[in-house]
């Protein structure tokens, strides 16, 4: 068996090599070589014993291991939402741009996905707290029909600090444990 799997991984190598014209051809080899790997992990699964009770703590895991990433993006969930209520007109500055905003939900859920990461977010819970730079509400302009401001929010600091504590901190700490 194991013969055969090394014999089908060569010859998919051997074959990239050869065809390189036809698209669905190489595709095809790409996918019966990683198959075929796989396969062979599995085959050494199966006779370790060791490595057999790891395999099947694992499976045993999944299901407690997406109740808690569940959990985490409803926690990602409702943090996006409180960001863009208080932070959707804020002024672009360094951190806070085009690429890293609170201005619509996917962005602002990626947004905390890269804080959560530790990714500067204090520079950005900085730059959200400025209201200092920015047009407050009684000095904009007359044309505009609801009240304005570009002003960050006195209460960033809590917002980030909850949510890095409950995020990084906690979350991150099930599953390193």
């Amino acid at each position: 068996f194991e013969f055969v799997i090394v014999l089908l991984s060569i010859a998919s190598i051997g074959l990239r090599f050869v065809v390189t014209t036809v698209a669905m051809v190489t595709v095809l080899v790409k996918f019966v070589s990683r198959l075929a790997r796989i396969a062979r992990v599995f085959r050494l699964v199966q006779r370790a014993k060791s490595l057999r009770i790891l395999f099947s703590t694992v499976l045993l895991s999944l299901p407690s291991i997406g109740n808690v990433m569940l959990l985490m993006m409803i926690i990602y969930y409702v943090f996006a939402v409180i960001g863009m209520q208080l932070f959707t007109d804020v002024r672009f500055q360094t951190f806070h741009n085009k690429k890293a905003n609170f201005r619509t939900f996917p962005s602002a859920f990626l947004t905390l996905f890269q804080m959560s990461a530790g990714d500067d977010w204090m520079f950005f819970m900085h730059e959200l707290m400025n209201t200092r730079d920015c047009t407050p509400k009684d000095e904009a302009p007359a044309s505009l029909i609801a009240p304005y401001s570009d002003c960050g929010s006195s209460f960033a600091w809590l917002y980030f600090i909850l949510f890095y504590i409950l995020v990084v901190f906690i979350f991150s700490q099930l599953f390193v444990g």
